[in-house]
């Protein structure tokens, strides 16, 4: 039977709750299941029936960059030298489980958020200057790289237009009033890595079988641009590989 892959993000995010344990033994903060204050969380939402189908094209890997980290890269040592410490917030249960380490500018009068999450088979990262306040907010850390300026490596940044985002992603799935919903899915070949951890793992199977079931994955990845006054005000981009 075919398992789920969990992104490499899922351990540069394990990693960067570690030191918590080196700093007063902190563990991460649960929050009720019940609790959906997280209003940014693409993980945390539920999919809707009349969701648009997914685009059947990959986005540029210059998308899933912010601040040096990479989505796709066992990155976390980067992460966390980068960002250094912030308490680890853990909301939800089964499919809309979430990690969240959020991380907000060191400037007070316009809050600049940059949140990383991990949920069960996806990776996220939010950048956002909204205030709606949510439970858990307190926790985030000040950072001196948090601000509005920062942008993944592609140019996408908080005050683009949407013309200036459709520039940088192509035509989205949906254009709603204030929003644009990117959702893509492509089949992708595993790496030669992936199929030796899979043979690790299952000793079970034969060759054949290991190529059946971990020859090639789905790669998902749902991006949210939102607007105020035409200027982009939110960022949310979400990545999920499964077999």
């Amino acid at each position: 039977m075919k398992g789920q892959r969990i992104l490499t993000i899922g351990a540069m995010f394990l990693a960067m709750s570690i030191p918590g344990a080196g700093r007063g033994g902190q563990q991460p903060v649960d929050v009720p299941p019940i609790d959906h204050s997280d209003w940014w969380s693409i993980t945390g939402q539920e999919r809707s029936a009349d969701e648009p189908k997914p685009q059947n094209r990959e986005l540029e890997k210059s998308n899933f960059q912010i601040l040096g980290i990479d989505l796709n890269a066992d990155a976390y040592a980067e992460a966390v030298k980068t960002l250094e410490f912030t308490q680890v917030v853990r909301r939800g249960d089964a499919a809309n489980g979430r990690e969240q380490a959020c991380y907000v500018s060191a400037e007070s009068k316009h809050a600049t958020y940059l949140i990383f999450e991990r949920g069960e088979v996806n990776a996220a990262f939010y950048l956002f200057s909204e205030t709606t306040p949510w439970k858990g907010r307190e926790l985030c850390a000040r950072s001196d790289r948090v601000s509005k300026s920062i942008h993944t490596e592609s140019g996408l940044r908080l005050g683009l237009t949407p013309a200036q985002v459709i520039a940088i992603l192509g035509e989205p799935s949906e254009r709603k009033a204030n929003e644009l919903v990117y959702f893509t899915s492509v089949k992708k070949d595993s790496s030669a890595k992936d199929l030796a951890s899979a043979r690790k793992e299952h000793p079970e199977l034969n060759e054949n079988e290991i190529k059946e079931d971990y020859g090639t994955y789905d790669e998902s990845v749902d991006v949210h641009a939102r607007f105020v006054h035409s200027r982009m005000t939110y960022l949310g981009v979400s990545m999920a590989q499964t077999n």
